[in-house]
Parts: structure tokens; sequence; C-alpha cells
């Protein structure tokens, strides 16, 4: 019995896997297959999740450009009596859209639209979520596909025929003194002209029109907005409809009638 047991201690037994060898050799079937549907799993939870946190992030960038731009133009307005100029209608003038007021604030250089190369300053003129995404000079329209500005309160206040460069051209303009309420009033929003499938520089309707630039509400059924007091929100239908909004355009490009 004392050699019996002194050989168990002085001698390891071996193991022996149900391959043939010594020690653990691989994974079973049943095993590997149990890995893949945690994998696909996590997959199916976390693929989602991502998808969400980056529309989050994109809606953010979106507000932050909103207000750096609602910035340059009140700026604007300050150097200007009070007066932001819009532009639509008209032939000529380009220079003076709202896009080129920004852009003179946050490029060091001249604003050439024809010429102008790449510059990521110029992004915050554009919504991240939706085409163009951001400054492309290869697109020979960039400086009206962006950011609407809400026109619809220049309509009813003061236009203006303006001669420049040779050009005449009707210019939107309002007046902040004009404003009773600066924070009830948008400066920019998100917006789409459907039959373009992009970013328009400018709303001119409450009614939203598949061939006219309209309100689009593609951040979770928001659209993100700028106001005349410096404040961005992003406003749903309910908000849209106390501003004076009939209809608009959700995520998905279906119209949206409040």
């Amino acid at each position: 019995m004392r050699l019996r047991v002194c050989r168990l201690v002085g001698k390891r037994p071996a193991f022996r896997s149900t391959y043939g060898g010594h020690g653990r050799e691989g994974f079973t079937l049943v095993e590997l297959l149990t890995v893949i549907v945690i994998i696909g799993i996590l997959a199916g939870i976390l693929i989602p999740v991502v998808g969400t946190v980056r529309k989050k992030a994109r809606s953010a960038q979106c507000l932050s450009n909103l207000r750096q731009c609602g910035a340059a133009l009140l700026l604007h307005a300050s150097e200007n009596r009070g007066v932001i100029n819009y532009k639509a209608g008209g032939s000529g003038g380009i220079g003076n859209i709202w896009t080129g007021f920004v852009a003179n604030y946050v490029v060091s250089t001249a604003v050439n639209y024809s010429t102008m190369p790449r510059n990521p300053s110029l992004d915050i003129l554009y919504c991240p979520s939706y085409f163009p995404f951001r400054h492309d000079p290869e697109n020979s329209n960039w400086q009206w596909d962006c950011y609407g500005g809400y026109f619809v309160s220049t309509s009813s206040s003061k236009r203006t025929s303006v001669s420049e460069g040779g050009s005449t051209w009707t210019s939107h303009q309002i007046n902040l003194a004009t404003l009773d309420s600066p924070s009830r009033y948008p400066i920019l929003m998100d917006s789409i002209t459907p039959s373009l499938d992009r970013q328009r520089m400018n709303i001119t309707s409450h009614t939203a029109s598949s061939s006219a630039p309209s309100v689009h509400m593609r951040h979770g059924s928001r659209a993100n907005t700028v106001f005349y007091d410096g404040h961005v929100k992003a406003l749903d239908a309910v908000s849209l409809k106390d501003t004076g909004f009939v209809s608009g355009y959700d995520e998905d490009v279906k119209l949206v009638t409040f």
C-alpha cells in the first residue's frame, strides 16, 4: 500500500483528450457554435447602438454648425446696422447670399465660388447627415446646397433691389430691431429640395413641396434650427407648426402634414 501511494504521488497521471493526444488540443464543434452564436447576439445588439450613437453625434455636430453660422450672421448684422441680407431670386450678386457672408468670416482668404479649394472651415455650412455633407469644391453648387435660410420671415419684411458688379438682384433683408421676440424666429434650419435630393439654402414657404426648398426633419423626426437670439434647438412637428409651418419632410423624405 505504501509503495502504491508513493508511485501515485511521484508520477503525474496522463490526461488523454477525446482526440487521443495528451492535454487539450482544440474546441469541440458545440463550443465553436456556441461562441459564434454569442458573437452574433452581441453584434445584433451593438450594431444598432453604434448606429444610434453616430446619428446623435452627427446631430450634435449639426447643431454646432448652425450655432456658428448663426453667430456669423449676427456678427454681419452688427456691422450692417442690424440688418441681415439674404439672397433669393434675381441674378448675380452671388457673393451676397448668406453663405457668402458666413464664408467671409470663417475663411482667411477671399471667397471665390468658382475656384474655391476644399476648405474644412466651410463644413459648417452643411448638415453632416445629408448630401452634400460637407464643403466640396467639385460641387459647382456648393454655396447653394447647404442649410436653409428662413426666408419666410423676410418675405413679409423688406425687399430691395441691389446693384453690384454689374448685376441687379432682389435682396431679402430682415432688421433685427423689427423682431418682437428674436428667440421665436429661425435664421437657418435643416432643409431639402426632394427633387434634387440635397440641402438647399433658402426656405421661402411654410408649405413643403417636392420641387422647392422645404424644412427637413432628418434628426429623429426633428429639424435642427438656429434662432435670431443665437440659441439652437431641434424642432419636432409640434414646434414647427407653432413656428408657422404647415408641412415638411421626415428623415425618409416622406411628406408630413402638421
